[in-house]
This record gives C-alpha cells, sequence and structure tokens, in this order.
C-alpha cells in the first residue's frame, strides 16, 4: 500500500509539473532579426534597442517598448550611408543638424532632418508563427492612413 500511495503521488506531481509548464509557456518573442519582401530588416534586441536597414544598408535606430501588443519606437540615430553627401556613420539628431549645415542642398536640409521630425512611432503588432505584422495608423492632422507591413524571421 506504502509503494502505491508513494507512486500515486509521483503521478500527481508529474501531472501538475506538465500542467505548470504548459501553462508558463512563453508568447512569441519580438526579438531578433525580421525581413520583408523590399530588403528591409528590422532588428529587436532585448535590451529595448532597434535598428531598421535596407538591402544591409543600416537607416535608423532607437529604443523601444513593448506594452501588450503595443510596440513604442524612438529614433535616436540617422545612418549617413543613406545619403552622399554625409559620411557612412551613425549620427544623433544634434550631429545630424551639425552635419548637413555644412551643405548646401536645401532639398537636402529637408530631407535629412524630416525623419527626426517623427521620432516617437506606436504601432500595433501580432505574431503567427515566424510572421509578425506591424499595423500603424498616423496621427497627423490630415494623415490617419494605416500602413501594415508583414515580416518574416530571419
Amino acid at each position: 500500500m506504502a509503494k502505491y500511495k508513494f507512486w500515486l503521488g509521483m503521478m500527481i506531481m508529474a501531472a501538475v509539473s506538465a500542467i505548470a509548464a504548459i501553462g508558463c509557456t512563453k508568447e512569441p518573442s519580438l526579438v531578433g532579426a525580421w525581413v520583408n519582401s523590399q530588403g528591409m530588416e528590422k532588428r529587436f534586441s532585448d535590451n529595448g534597442r532597434w535598428e531598421i536597414s535596407v538591402d544591409g544598408t543600416p537607416n535608423v535606430r532607437g529604443t523601444y517598448t513593448v506594452d501588450g501588443d503595443t510596440i513604442t519606437r524612438k529614433m535616436t540615430h540617422l545612418h549617413g550611408g543613406i545619403f552622399e553627401e554625409l559620411e557612412s556613420k551613425w549620427y544623433s539628431e544634434g550631429e545630424l543638424r551639425t552635419a548637413v549645415s555644412e551643405k548646401s542642398s536645401e532639398l537636402f536640409h529637408f530631407m535629412a532632418l524630416f525623419p527626426f521630425e517623427r521620432q516617437t512611432e506606436i504601432y500595433t503588432y501580432s505574431i503567427t508563427g515566424k510572421t509578425v505584422t506591424f499595423t500603424y495608423t498616423g496621427t497627423d492632422e490630415d494623415d490617419y492612413e494605416t500602413l501594415e507591413q508583414t515580416f518574416t524571421r530571419k
């Protein structure tokens, strides 16, 4: 009888452990590299940093936070490699303003400084298997269109 109770107890503990393990299954993580069909790659690290490159050329990077299915991204740097007139390195907003002030093209000034006007963006996202979909709805007075982007885990 003592052996029976021992094994019954062991089976109950095993069942409880299995149920607990199933209940603790993690949701899919945003951390990692994601690519889309246009050659854009978004990388999210587990320390709250993100970076975007296109066809291997770095573009922008910054910080992010996640709250449920919402991600808030703040751009902190723009890479000069996307402009012919700039050195191929990361620029903070202040560094970019200084570098651009040395250039003479008005169009270049506008192109280089525009991204910092929208430093913070809020998206919703959903992960299904190896696919993530980001959905952004504009917040400007005249720009409420929805943009949806789909990426595959790299």
